[in-house]
């Protein structure tokens, strides 16, 4: 029996008897407001591109938990974005993933994508019909918190179609106030070269730039696989 309580199908059934009885007297339990929260938390996440790696995570304990927390709550105080920028393997993506996932619990619109995947969207959309490379790019930028990963990966190629394309996304979300973050191995003043002025400016208008450092986390997890074989 206890199982049977425990159960995923149970669970929902006591969600839905609960939603019939608050729409029937206008009184919602803490219980069922939580489960709504939770689900409604959890379709965001599904929706929202950011990798199972990285959305099963928690910051709670780990070495960069004060880190993040003082993020967050720059974030938050002055709607700016941050781009994160360091050596390989120090938890950049992770530290992106986890403030995007912050911000799905106050807003369900947050996007996760690698740089490389954006451009290759944009790239596929030159040979087909329907939706143009740029409808693309407006249907993306409008979202409320952005999260493009490995800005600087040295296999996207910056030719001035993209380029333009970039500048269309990340203009729009300065002028509309909309949080965006970013990883890079590089600096902006270093990725400036590759993008170009206008658009740079634009990263320094909108991002706080921090650096984080640190030993390669994924290097210590293939040490720890090894010392448990």
């Amino acid at each position: 029996m206890s199982n049977f309580i425990q159960s995923d199908g149970f669970q929902r059934y006591m969600l839905a008897m609960q939603n019939r009885l608050a729409s029937e007297t206008g009184i919602k339990s803490v219980e069922a407001a939580e489960a709504e929260r939770g689900l409604k938390l959890a379709s965001a996440l599904a929706a929202s591109g950011i990798p199972k790696r990285f959305s099963s995570i928690s910051m709670a304990g780990d070495e960069k938990e004060q880190e993040f927390n003082a993020l967050m709550e720059s974030v938050v105080k002055s709607k700016r974005g941050v781009f994160l920028y360091g050596k390989q393997g120090v938890g950049k993506s992770v530290m992106m993933a986890q403030m995007l996932k912050a911000l799905a619990e106050k807003s369900p619109s947050v996007k996760y994508i690698t740089a490389i995947d954006l451009v290759m969207e944009i790239q596929s959309r030159y040979s087909k019909t329907g939706e143009s490379a740029l409808d693309y790019i407006k249907k993306v930028r409008t979202v409320y918190a952005l999260g493009i990963d490995d800005f600087s990966n040295e296999c996207i190629q910056w030719t001035n179609d993209r380029k333009e394309l970039m500048f269309a996304l990340i203009d729009y979300r300065e002028q509309n106030g909309l949080l965006t973050f970013m990883t890079s191995n590089k600096t902006t003043s270093m990725i400036e070269k590759l993008i170009g002025r206008s658009l740079a400016s634009r990263l320094y208008g909108m991002m706080d730039e921090v650096e984080l450092v640190g030993s390669d986390r994924r290097i210590q997890a293939g040490e720890k696989d090894n010392d448990n074989r």
